[in-house]
């Protein structure tokens, strides 16, 4: 790696740094605001400061993913304006460096961070979803357990309810199962101690996914023989009498495909689990979400590292390679012009769905793209040398200055 890539490497890292710092900054002063009466005068001093931190460290997480292509063209833009205003550029072009060579390091310096952001997305808030969706009221609450989302799944409709679930665990504690009307004639509510989720086969081989309910307390369901689904020869809801071999006599099991994360978050589940469950959630008739929103949810996802560096090849060849006077207008220009291009992000992924899923996830896409590849051709790859004194080529200028010495000789 050469001097040019190390410096703007490390400069367009700490620019990031900076920017993230700032708005994580401006975010927390808000949103404490607004939730001062939430934190303050309930716990002491220390451990309220420890909660806030917790709080808006998880928080934090999602907030930046939604201004990660707004972050990335504004830590460019600080670092181009501050080797604009120092005539870095400048000097650099004069020596014989293109500006293709300039954007280089910088465009694989935002592709590696925009990774970087697809795996936090896909891995580090999968795996802590429950403290990025919790409320500050749940953080006083203590314990790794939240309240439960009331869900029905929607393949049984079987109403799936309880006090608390521990997503760690898999457990769901106090767990209340209501059935659909006329759907057993023993039971129309089953409650127990507590119960444990298992997914297909884990219970054993060819048992579906579903709950393990143990301590359960209603007596005449566990004496009876296993409920069967409707119109089908298939069980439901498994009792001792028929597998005595996996169940004790205090437990039961009902098989369901609803997430148990689901239970903990719920409906903000799809905008934050990983690409792979939503992919799988497409196909589960468990959930009462629409398959062509979890479609364009996930082509939006695979999409990210692709919207977050676009505005990289729009606006900043125009920003500082366009022989422009005012840089600071065209900045401003160009930043809202990315939340134009954020905000039809949005607004396809809500509409898009009925129409189709593919086309609302890649339409912004498709209509920026060829721009991006004009204007990085036109200012970047094939740049005509312009005169800024006046609007003519700079080679027709110097022919004009020889014929006015010329015509100038003769005279004398």
């Amino acid at each position: 790696m050469k001097l040019l890539d190390r410096y703007i490497v490390w400069n367009f890292s700490c620019s990031l740094l900076m920017w993230c710092g700032i708005f994580i900054g401006i975010y927390t002063l808000f949103d404490l605001l607004n939730n001062f009466d939430s934190f303050i005068g309930r716990v002491g001093f220390f451990e309220t400061l420890s909660i806030i931190a917790s709080y808006y460290f998880f928080h934090s997480f999602s907030f930046l993913d939604t201004l990660s292509p707004f972050l990335f063209l504004i830590s460019a833009i600080t670092l181009l304006k501050r080797m604009d205003q120092s005539n870095e550029i400048i000097a650099l072009m004069a020596s014989g460096v293109s500006r293709f060579r300039i954007l280089i390091p910088l465009l694989l310096i935002a592709l590696f961070f925009s990774l970087l952001f697809f795996t936090v997305r896909e891995v580090v808030i999968p795996t802590h979803l429950v403290n990025v969706v919790k409320t500050p009221d749940a953080y006083f609450e203590g314990g790794e357990g939240v309240v439960v989302k009331q869900i029905r799944d929607m393949e049984t409709r079987i109403r799936i309810s309880g006090d608390k679930v521990f997503s760690a665990e898999n457990r769901l504690h106090k767990p209340l199962f209501t059935l659909p009307p006329g759907f057993s004639a023993i039971e129309s509510k089953i409650t127990a101690e507590d119960a444990v989720y298992f997914e297909s086969g884990k219970l054993r081989k060819g048992i579906p996914a579903g709950w393990l309910l143990m301590k359960v307390q209603e007596g005449d369901l566990l004496r009876s023989s296993s409920v069967k689904r409707p119109n089908s020869d298939q069980d439901l809801i498994l009792t001792p009498k028929d597998y005595s071999d996996i169940l004790a006599l205090d437990q039961c099991f009902i098989v369901s495909r609803v997430p148990v994360e689901l239970l903990a978050i719920g409906d903000q589940w799809v905008w934050y689990t990983s690409v792979f469950k939503l992919a799988e959630a497409a196909n589960n008739p468990s959930l009462d979400f629409k398959k062509e929103d979890l479609q364009t949810r996930v082509h939006l996802r695979l999409l990210r590292p692709i919207i977050d560096l676009l505005p990289f090849f729009i606006f900043l060849p125009m920003i500082f390679f366009r022989n422009t006077k005012n840089i600071t207008k065209e900045i401003g220009f160009c930043v809202f012009l990315t939340f134009v291009y954020m905000g039809l992000q949005y607004v396809c992924s809500y509409f898009g769905p009925k129409i189709d899923p593919f086309l609302a996830a890649w339409f912004p896409v498709l209509i920026f793209f060829p721009i991006a590849a004009v204007v990085f051709t036109e200012l970047i790859l094939t740049p005509k040398m312009i005169n800024k004194t006046a609007n003519i080529p700079a080679e027709n200028t110097e022919k004009n200055r020889d014929k006015n010495y010329v015509k100038t000789d003769e005279k004398k």
